[in-house]
């Protein structure tokens, strides 16, 4: 079953449906979701393959996919459900699925927008990072959605809200082809299979939440009522990396993400992310990066 936005004055309707309230997670006949969190971190399920993330990201979904929210933190999340046809006529899911090779070259270029919902090949997990500028141009063409779907003020609120979809879509395209020209900071081993993490997810979730503060192992064993080899042992089967490689690994990918997208100083992002020595930052910024933090901006800005 689909849901639709229906004026009932005037009888328009579209496949789109606007969703602040419910869980993002939920499958819905049909139609592709499009998730984004603004808040929180949490550990997902999707397809079997456990997911880490935190807050700003995108999910791009389609309406296979089996996902499920094993656990999160303060999550704050609002999700589009749109058929693809709203984007142009010939997109029917159940065809698309048979053989889109015989789409024509105008619609493929249309398909291509929802390239990241349908393909699990090149998208095995369908979660994008997105840094804060980013999240700030998410969150306004959101809200342009909502707000056309949800206020039905005139007869022109289905090409209003449509135009906002296509440019969230746009820009989705414009992060993935960006993201593939930045180095990835891995938070755990690429060999290591991270399907059962449920021994350690509440210190993961822990310490995505807490990365900006000071963390000491002995914090950790009386949080988690766990003695410090039985907490390190299982830390290390589950990602790959001991407890304080992770907090770096972590730290740094934050780090990242802030001399990238905004312009705030070295300075003052190094005590954003938990670090309080300058050196040290540095020599582990350029350890995981590859470059120090001033000549990883000018890389990237």
């Amino acid at each position: 079953m689909e849901k639709y936005t229906v004026d009932y004055k005037t009888g328009a309707a579209l496949p789109v449906y606007f969703d602040c309230n419910g869980d993002f997670t939920e499958c819905n006949g049909s139609m592709l979701r499009l998730a984004y969190v603004i808040e929180g971190n949490g550990i997902m399920n999707i397809n079997g393959q456990t997911v880490i993330f935190s807050s700003p990201a995108l999910f791009c979904f389609n309406e296979l996919d089996e996902v499920v929210l094993q656990q999160s933190i303060d999550i704050v999340t609002q999700a589009v459900y749109f058929n693809p046809k709203v984007i142009n006529d010939s997109l029917q899911l159940d065809e698309i699925r048979k053989d889109y090779c015989k789409l024509t070259e105008g619609q493929y270029r249309d398909y291509f927008l929802i390239y990241p919902f349908m393909e699990r090949v090149e998208f095995p997990i369908p979660y994008i990072e997105i840094g804060p500028l980013t999240s700030k141009r998410v969150y306004r063409l959101f809200e342009g959605i909502k707000e056309e779907l949800t206020g039905l003020e005139n007869e022109f609120w289905p090409c209003r809200s449509r135009s906002y979809l296509l440019e969230t879509l746009f820009l989705i395209q414009n992060i993935i082809t960006d993201s593939k020209n930045k180095e990835s900071i891995n938070l755990h081993e690429s060999s290591k299979d991270i399907s059962d993490i449920s021994d350690i997810s509440d210190i993961i979730l822990y310490l995505h939440t807490n990365y900006d503060k000071k963390i000491t192992i002995e914090e950790l064993t009386d949080t988690f009522h766990m003695n410090r080899t039985t907490l390190s042992e299982k830390f290390r089967k589950a990602v790959g990396f001991t407890i304080i490689e992770y907090l770096v690994r972590y730290r740094i990918k934050m780090a990242s993400v802030m001399l990238r997208e905004t312009f705030l100083p070295v300075s003052e992002i190094l005590n954003r992310v938990g670090f309080n020595d300058s050196v040290y930052f540095s020599r582990m910024f350029k350890k995981h990066t590859g470059c120090t933090p001033s000549n990883y901006r000018e890389k990237y800005i």
